[in-house]
């Protein structure tokens, strides 16, 4: 039963909207040099860039009207309705909300404030979603920057178990080239083990970016 009021507290969409707040209060106060903002599934994340539109469209053509007709309204409604209208406060409160995210469609729609880097697998349905993903971005204005494919096989995998297994997966990296071109597409290896603490990270880093391996640590 916890676990379910716990889930049932927590209104869809609002960790979205929690992550924007903060994204825009820091790119505001230049707190950070980078933010880095790792996104669920693809579902959660077309939520994440659609809702910043979304409320906006609803402040200049719903919010207004909805307020002025309740103010006029709402001393009448009040002593017939079975239920109180809720008081201009609350307008308010949606007007303060609507403040501390407003000009962050403007960050997130700038190639030289934010990209977008899909990571994605050599498989067929990830590989779909993945497109549909790249197509939604670009309709709402982010630039997509890199493409990044997880657990590829290494070529040292010689074991005959993994040989339908290396021909799907050459099959989709030539299909992920191809479609997402000119846009730079990144491989990284499956691991041995799984990529969890700080040393794993470094591991991860260095294969994914080898002019790394040539600095200074």
């Amino acid at each position: 039963m916890e676990v379910e009021a716990e889930e049932m507290a927590i209104f869809p969409g609002m960790e979205e909207l929690s992550a924007l707040l903060y994204v825009n209060q820091w790119q505001k106060e230049g707190r950070y040099d980078v933010i880095v903002l790792d996104c669920a599934p693809t579902g959660e994340s077309l939520r994440f860039v659609a809702m910043p539109t979304t409320m906006k469209w609803y402040m200049q053509h719903v919010f207004p009207v909805q307020r002025g007709l309740l103010k006029a309204v709402r001393p009448i409604a009040n002593r017939v309705a079975p239920f109180e209208l809720p008081p201009d406060s609350y307008f308010a409160a949606v007007k303060d909300l609507f403040d501390k995210i407003e000009g962050i469609d403007e960050a997130l729609e700038d190639p030289r404030v934010t990209s977008v880097r899909l990571v994605t697998n050599a498989e067929k349905m990830v590989v779909r979603e993945t497109q549909r993903a790249f197509v939604y971005f670009s309709l709402h204005g982010l630039t997509v920057d890199q493409v990044l494919v997880n657990r590829v096989l290494p070529a040292d995998v010689a074991d005959p178990f993994f040989r339908g297994w290396r021909h799907t997966q050459e099959k989709f990296l030539k299909e992920i080239e191809a479609y997402f071109a000119p846009v730079p597409m990144r491989c990284v290896p499956l691991f041995r083990h799984e990529v969890l603490g700080l040393a794993a990270i470094r591991e991860l880093a260095r294969e994914m970016f080898p002019a790394a391996r040539t600095r200074p640590p």
